[in-house]
């Protein structure tokens, strides 16, 4: 007569060999997709409180370099000043030069601190600000990005057009919550209004009908944008900075 007992061992390894290959393949899943490993690791490090002594100083390595060519932007140019949402993007650039001074990981606090070096901000004929995200997973408040954009906005208080950019829809709910991220577009939009900026919302050109980012403009994490969200997005950024896309 079969044993019970015997059984139940063998449903036990089954299961357990299944969950192995589970957690196995999720891992090679992260090593070959991009997108996922980065989802993944953003995460975990927001979990684990994060070690934020890496991120400063790759902060001040690019703020270093954007130093040193920021003398060298011709007079006129556009000026970015952004997160990793901007970090890399490539930006409309005719008629005017663009400089994209975005750094990945940086808050809005900490760009403000650097950005007082950038002389480019004395010439440009544009500044664009898309900026905060990370703030909010630093546990900063909407009132503290906002009042570190009134920082950045009298920092570049000589440039003609300074443009904000409200923050961008997510589909995740690690990031800053749907309520959080609103509640500090209301507070930037007025503080762009006291210093006489120009304040741009990408809900209606990114999120779905529940304010969520849509799936279509989606990198694959939640959080950035794929190539199609870009294409959304850059035709706002020029029609705020008067730069005819191509």
């Amino acid at each position: 007569m079969p044993n019970p007992l015997e059984f139940k061992t063998r449903d036990r390894c089954v299961g357990c060999q299944l969950i192995s290959l589970a957690l196995g393949l999720a891992l090679v899943t992260c090593f070959l997709v991009p997108s996922t490993r980065d989802a993944i690791g953003w995460r975990v490090d927001k979990w684990l409180g994060g070690n934020r002594a890496p991120q400063l100083r790759f902060e001040q390595a690019l703020s270093t370099l954007h130093r040193r060519t920021s003398s060298t932007i011709p007079i006129g140019s556009v000026v970015v000043l952004g997160d990793s949402h901007m970090h890399g993007a490539i930006l409309p650039i005719a008629p005017q030069v663009t400089a994209n001074f975005s750094i990945g990981g940086v808050t809005a606090q900490r760009m403000a601190m650097l950005a007082t070096r950038y002389e480019a901000l004395q010439t440009a004929s544009a500044v664009v600000f898309l900026i905060g995200h990370n703030d909010l997973n630093e546990g900063g408040s909407p009132s503290e990005v906002a009042r570190a954009y009134e920082h950045l906005l009298t920092i570049a208080a000589r440039v003609p057009r300074r443009v904000c950019i409200g923050l961008l829809p997510v589909s995740t709910s690690l990031a800053p919550t749907k309520a959080t991220r609103l509640a500090s577009n209301v507070e930037i939009r007025t503080a762009c209004v006291r210093s006489n900026a120009i304040y741009v919302s990408t809900d209606e050109a990114l999120a779905d009908s529940s304010g969520f980012l849509r799936r279509e403009f989606d990198s694959g994490d939640g959080v950035h944008l794929s190539a199609a969200g870009y294409s959304a997005l850059m035709p706002l950024i020029a029609n705020a900075c008067c730069i005819r896309s191509h």
